[in-house]
Order: C-alpha cells, then structure tokens, then sequence
C-alpha cells in the first residue's frame, strides 16, 4: 500500500466523526432554541416572575421577594419587541377568563406621567388595585371610602405615623395638582369606565384630560375662557372608550401610585401576583453568621400573596 494510499484511508475514516460532530452540534442548537421559544411563550403568555425593588407593598410584598405572576388568566398580551432587541412588533391580546378584582395585587404597565400621552414602555409596577370602574373613590385621613362605604385597609398603614398629612394641606405632586388633595386626603373622584358619560366642566377637567387624550391617541383637550373643547368641538359631556382602575400600595406613606400619576386603563394591567418564589433580605451583611445563608427568608419561601 503506498503513502498516498494510507492518506485517503486516514481522510476516508474521519469523514464519520466529523459528520458525528456537526450532527451533534446540530441537535445541540435545535434544543437550545426548542428550549428558548418554550421559556419566552410561558414568560409572555402565562407566567412571569418579577422581583420586588421597593418597599412600596409592606408588609405584603418586602424589598428582595422574587414573585411569581399569574397572565394567561387575565388575557396576556404579546410582546411589544423581538426577543433580546428593540424591534417593536405587531402586538395582540389573548382571551380573558378572568377579570380583575379589588384588592388583586397587580404587575402592569406604567401609565405615564401627568400630561404624557403615551406611557413609558418596559416599565412595571406592582401595586393593589382598590378603585374598579365606575367607582367613586375618596381617602380622608388614610381611610379609603369607595361608594361612600370604608374598605379593608392593608396592615402597612400606620395612621399615627410622622407622614400623616393635615386635611388643609394641598399637595403639588398629588394627582391632579390643580385640586387642594394630598396623599391622605384625596377625591372624591369618579374612576373612568367604558360606556360611562359624565359631565366635564372646569372643576373636574384636569382629572380626566390625560384619558381623554390618550383614548384619542393625542392632545385634543383644550380649554378656553372656562369652555371646554375636544377637537375644537365644545363639550360638556364625555363617554368614556375604555375601562379604568385606581391602584395604590400597600405601604401608602412610601407608595408612588395612582395619588400621583391617575388611572390605570385595562389594556396596562399585566397580570396577578400569586406566590412568593424565593425571597433574599438585601439588607442582610455577608460577615454575619452564615453569611449568604442568614440573607435568605425562609419563611416566604413558597408563600401565597393575597
């Protein structure tokens, strides 16, 4: 056999493991993305999880719990971008099985500012939902009335605590800031509801201006010598497209909700908060006793969130 010979030979025999090689990668690469499509369904149409940044929900939710959100129930909507960029993509709604409740602690999507018409995307909040459409919602010294009837108020509420507010003092940063409001003494006030009419005038128009323009989708509000117009047209009644909510936290001397930025229209509302999943105290120092370990709440480990 000649040297040629022994080379095709040796070149012949390797043929097998470098196809073995590439078939293997191959698999690799097709499970991988089996894998990553199946994650990015279940995270964008049943469940999410979230970590808790702020101490805005004590004593319900504390600073380093991990949560798990229920989506699929209450009709997920479809990612606003491709996975991994920033390629905004057409978006739609799965069907709702079922509807939001008072006192359903709730993940949704920032609303935006007072006077922005469109929210800011990818950024959520976790908050309590308290007012649903329709309602007539008013706090007086920390007590939320709705209906004129008092509703359960969360444990974090401390009514003797040093944030108290005095009934007489007016808010600037309060929702609206035309109205002499602060977060313990706020409303009464009419939370939108679709196919509801109420009267606009000049006393309540600032309390709804920000929903009539983002139903519109842009500025059309304007008011002029105490009338007011949509589209140049004056009004003095409105009809509401869309259903609204009033969200606060739980912990209300610490909480940025619907007191300072309004309502929260459905179409925002992510899903509900189910279950603590893990939950690490950030605040714990690894030079303690067990260090890591000592950091870790095994108490809330698994625990149901209501």
């Amino acid at each position: 056999m000649t040297s040629s010979d022994n080379n095709e030979q040796s070149s012949t025999e390797n043929v097998p493991e470098v196809h073995s090689l590439k078939s293997r990668v191959i698999e690799f690469v097709k499970v991988l993305a089996i894998a990553v499509t199946l994650a990015f369904l279940i995270k964008s149409f049943f469940f999410d999880v979230y970590r808790i940044p702020t101490s805005s929900m004590e004593n319900t939710l504390l600073v380093g719990d991990f949560i798990f959100v229920n989506k699929i129930s209450y009709g997920a909507e479809s990612p606003n971008y491709f996975p991994f960029t920033k390629i905004s993509i057409p978006t739609f709604r799965l069907p709702q099985f079922q509807k939001f409740s008072r006192y359903d602690l709730t993940v949704f999507k920032f609303p935006g500012e007072v006077n922005e018409i469109h929210q800011h995307e990818n950024v959520n909040y976790i908050k309590r939902i308290i007012g649903m459409p329709g309602d007539t919602l008013k706090i007086f010294s920390k007590k939320v009335f709705i209906n004129g009837e008092e509703i359960y108020s969360p444990a974090g509420i401390n009514y003797s605590s040093s944030k108290f507010f005095h009934e007489n003092y007016a808010d600037p940063k309060i929702f609206p800031s035309t109205k002499n409001w602060n977060p313990d003494y706020y409303g009464p006030v009419v939370i939108p509801q679709k196919g509801l009419s109420i009267k606009i005038d000049i006393n309540n128009i600032d309390i709804y201006k920000d929903v009539i323009n983002r139903e519109f989708g842009r500025e059309v509000v304007h008011i002029d010598y105490a009338k007011i117009y949509i589209d140049s047209v004056e009004i003095q009644n409105y009809t509401f497209k869309k259903d609204y909510y009033f969200l606060l936290g739980d912990n209300r001397d610490d909480s940025m909700d619907s007191r300072f930025w309004g309502f929260v229209e459905e179409d925002l509302l992510i899903g509900k908060a189910v279950l603590v999943y893990w939950s690490f105290d950030p605040y714990k120092s690894f030079t303690e006793n067990f260090g890591f370990l000592s950091a870790i709440r095994f108490n809330r480990i698994l625990k149901v969130v209501e």
